[in-house]
């Protein structure tokens, strides 16, 4: 089944690729598999490429809706045969610029499924042997972090990015899951409306008690506010959390640089 051909290897796929993240860590360089042998193009399908695939089809579904709508009148006066041609070369172009536009602010599609295929690593700005283009640098939306700052600046090391298809099961949809099969996403369904139940029952228990503090609120305190972070564990002192000294550990590290 095509479903089969689509999720079958992406597990193992991903186990060689986090290898060369392992190898990559510990110093070594990222090496790209070749593709210069006959069953490059129809080789297993890792996750990142089954991911991308699943959104250039909801992108092209999207993009074919639109060419219908704006050319209704346009195609009755065609041949269906016309029509099709017209659609199927718009659909072309779609697929063509989407490959290679960027990807969420990051590198565009067709160097991750390169990537993907070659079983590489995407390192920011990290150079790969047998591939002439580079991982752009990772995007960080508009955080005032310091830790988020940091990573972006590439302090702890290489930045490595990956797709995990979280976004696909967003849509509630099993047609475009990361889940195999149906009993599967069904499972995960009843997952999450199980954890939404619990959290939807605690919000209101709060508000039924009159409860002001948000345990969800920001993580991030300054170092001299004595306030307990929302979900800290305590530290074998009882006073403060594992959290609260990891931020002063950073503010002194950020003072120090």
């Amino acid at each position: 089944m095509p479903r089969e051909l689509l999720h079958g290897a992406i597990d193992w796929t991903g186990r060689v690729t986090w290898g060369q993240q392992l190898r990559v860590g510990d110093g070594g360089p990222k090496i790209a598999a070749p593709n210069d042998w006959a069953g490059f193009d129809t080789g297993p399908i890792g996750r990142e490429e089954m991911c991308l695939y699943f959104d250039l089809c909801r992108e092209l579904i999207e993009a074919g809706w639109v060419w219908c709508e704006n050319n209704e009148g346009k195609s009755a006066r065609q041949t269906i045969e016309l029509a099709l041609n017209e659609l199927i070369q718009f659909l072309g172009r779609t697929k063509d610029d989407w490959l290679s536009s960027s990807f969420e602010g990051g590198s565009p599609p067709s160097f991750i499924i390169d990537c993907d295929r070659r079983r590489v690593p995407r390192g920011a700005g990290v150079a790969i042997d047998g591939i002439d283009e580079v991982q752009s640098d990772q995007h960080v939306a508009d955080c005032d972090c310091p830790i988020c700052e940091m990573m972006a600046d590439g302090m702890f090391g290489i930045a490595f990015t990956g797709i995990d298809g979280h976004h696909l099961e967003l849509d509630d949809e099993f047609a475009f899951s990361m889940k195999e099969t149906r009993e599967e996403w069904e499972e995960q369904q009843r997952e999450y409306a199980d954890f939404s139940a619990h959290m939807d029952l605690k919000r209101a228990e709060r508000g039924a008690a009159d409860e002001t503090d948000d345990p969800f609120a920001s993580a991030w305190s300054d170092i001299n506010n004595d306030d307990q972070i929302p979900g800290d564990s305590p530290f074998i002192d009882k006073q403060g959390g594992q959290l609260k000294i990891v931020f002063f550990l950073m503010d002194l590290v950020i003072a120090a640089v």
